[in-house]
């Protein structure tokens, strides 16, 4: 009979260098590539609230009435 084998490398090991090396680029990168990106992420969901919840204040509806 063949023993299964014990398997070093787990998803769980994966994602855990995945999280320590992304931290590290963030850290060396002094932020600047994270911080684009949640300005980015914060700009379309203010983007989305203002088009569909205050649809007077958005860009479509002040070019269309004038």
């Amino acid at each position: 009979m063949c023993k299964p084998k014990k398997v070093f490398i787990t998803q769980s090991y994966i994602l855990l260098f995945v999280v320590f090396a992304l931290a590290y680029y963030i850290y060396t990168s002094n932020s600047s590539a994270f911080l684009s990106l949640t300005r980015m992420i914060n700009h379309t969901f203010n983007s989305i609230f203002t088009d569909f919840f205050r649809p007077w204040e958005s860009f479509w509806f002040q070019s269309h009435n004038k």
